[in-house]
């Protein structure tokens, strides 16, 4: 019989179909006048009825020859190869069809076709910017699909709109798509269930900005909603990673508070021997021998018990394997997905580089939770509280400072609602920004070669920026989100022009802690008792001392060090 090689492909002709007979893969039979491929060795399926074996090839035998058959087999298998070679085309047209949005087509494309060679080992791929379908209420975005990028098609989906997550990103020009679970949110989304023995190879990697949480002592971020098999990020100051495998045994790397607020990649590897290696953003951090490593997949975002130890932060890409990936494979994922996702999403402006998003953590990077605080008594009463602390320290001002600061720090969501706080960001008062910059200062002077990176600005930074965009007057126009989904009209002189992209997320009232003025106004705090203020109305961005008002709640934004 003729045999044809395409590349990898070897098509052998058996002639007529026979049931019964077992047949190898690429084996090609006539029934009738049409011709069939094996799909896989050892076949003994029907050739009608079993589609997972059989694939049809084309109207042959009696009407075409052997060898026009091939010729037929040799362009559908050149397409079969296409399509491996370049899955996001079908993987694509499956989302659009679906009313899916495929975000970036571009970044799509290259993604799917630079880790080709893994799709067959890949259970699935979730990239919220590369394909995403959501249900829009209002200005919020929530996420009903994450489409499976890979060629497996497991999506995770979530009907039910109360667990729904938030869609955040594409408000500022350079902001990508992400998954985010504000604290104080249960949302989750669930996929088909992906399970592991202890002598099974995995590999879990997830893009993330982890905002810690003041309640719970774990987020988990994947698991299967039980006790047991999921991944956690705790609150504490050491072994901030965790996971519980599927017979409870539990797994913690000591790492430190440095990721929380910035973007990181975790890397899970399972040795299929009770091995267990946490690589971060592409390198090794610790590898730990234990007794097993089975899991069980079947949530994201919350993977735990819905309700408890809820995962606060982003999403921006998570992905798992059925083999151990290789250091160097761990490496090039990082280093891609990385170039899509920088660890804190930024502008530069002259000399500058800012933040475009509000500052959301709640843990320092000495590990000090800053705690949520709703009631309005509450927050009109942080200076009291920082004042009776203050003065019942002992030590340096310095001490005192640093203890009183713990004491009063304070954050909410406008009008405490995770759906506002999935759009404006966190409202801290000023004793926690200080706490904020204090601990920075502590974590860069124990680390003195990988320092946090980012800190509070002071007012002398907004001032250079101010006149770098062209004075007080003007300069608010330029970092005001442009249009009227988040500023009231006339949001005078607004072009944001300088990509910072303020939007108008209302202040918490320093006299009595009441929230005000959502859509008209929005504040940021200086790390030296000044706040910078911007108007619905004007294209100002004032620039003013705070130190009587620091109880009040105003956002955050970062500056690159």
């Amino acid at each position: 019989m003729p045999q044809n090689n395409l590349g990898r492909v070897a098509f052998k002709f058996k002639g007529d179909y026979s049931p019964g007979t077992t047949y190898t893969k690429y084996d090609v039979v006539f029934d009738g006048e049409s011709s069939y491929v094996s799909l896989v060795d050892a076949n003994t399926g029907n050739l009608l009825t079993d589609a997972t074996k059989w694939e049809y090839l084309a109207k042959g035998n009696a009407l075409l020859s052997e060898q026009n058959a091939l010729d037929i087999a040799q362009t559908r298998a050149d397409l079969n190869i296409f399509n491996y070679m370049y899955p996001s085309v079908q993987s694509a047209k499956r989302i659009t069809t679906d009313l899916g949005i495929v975000k970036s087509r571009s970044n799509f494309n290259d993604l799917t076709n630079k880790f080709v060679d893994l799709l067959d080992s890949t259970k699935f791929i979730y990239c919220p910017q590369l394909a995403v379908k959501l249900r829009t209420s209002g200005i919020t975005n929530y996420i009903t699909k994450l489409y499976d990028i890979g060629s497996a098609m497991v999506d995770a989906t979530q009907a039910t709109a109360l667990s729904q997550p938030f869609l955040t990103g594409d408000i500022a020009p350079n902001e990508k798509y992400a998954v985010k679970n504000p604290n104080g949110s249960s949302t989750y989304l669930t996929h088909t269930t992906i399970s592991f023995l202890n002598t099974d190879r995995w590999t879990v990697s997830t893009m993330l900005t982890d905002f810690c949480h003041a309640i719970d002592t774990s987020g988990c971020y994947a698991g299967n909603g039980g006790v047991n098999s999921n991944i956690y990020l705790r609150s504490g100051g050491a072994n901030r990673v965790k996971f519980l495998s599927n017979a409870a045994v539990e797994y913690l790397f000591n790492i430190n508070n440095s990721m929380v607020g910035k973007n990181s990649m975790i890397t899970l590897v399972a040795n299929g021997l009770g091995g267990l290696s946490l690589y971060i953003n592409g390198k090794l951090f610790q590898s730990i021998s234990s007794t097993d490593t089975s899991a069980v997949f079947s949530q994201f975002i919350n993977g735990a018990t819905v309700g408890v130890s809820l995962f606060a932060g982003l999403i921006s890409y998570h992905a798992v394997r059925n083999i151990a990936l290789l250091p160097t494979q761990i490496d090039e994922e990082y280093q891609y997905i990385r170039s899509l996702y920088p660890e804190i999403r930024s502008v530069k402006n002259g000399t500058q580089e800012w933040s475009v998003v509000n500052a959301e953590l709640t843990c320092t990077p000495q590990g000090n939770m800053m705690q949520e605080v709703k009631v309005n008594a509450d927050w009109a009463n942080s200076t009291t509280i920082y004042n009776n602390v203050y003065a019942a320290t002992a030590g340096t001002s310095e001490q005192k400072e640093y203890a009183a600061c713990k004491a009063a720090a304070m954050w909410s969501y406008y009008n405490n609602d995770p759906a506002l706080g999935s759009i404006y960001g966190k409202l801290y008062n000023w004793y926690a920004v200080k706490l904020l910059q204090m601990d920075i200062d502590y974590y860069n002077a124990a680390n003195p070669t990988a320092t946090w990176g980012w800190r509070v600005p002071t007012s002398a930074d907004f001032t250079i920026l101010q006149a770098y965009l062209g004075g007080e007057s003007v300069a608010g126009g330029k970092v005001k989100k442009e249009g009227f989904n988040y500023w009231s009209s006339p949001n005078t002189g607004s072009d944001n022009s300088a990509m910072l992209t303020l939007l108008g997320g209302g202040v918490r009232r320093t006299s009595d802690g009441v929230f005000i003025e959502l859509n008209y106004t929005t504040e940021l705090y200086c790390s030296n008792k000044y706040g910078v203020n911007f108007a619905y109305n004007a294209s100002h961005m004032l620039i003013s001392d705070k130190s009587s008002l620091l109880r009040g709640g105003r956002y955050l934004r970062l500056v690159k060090v």
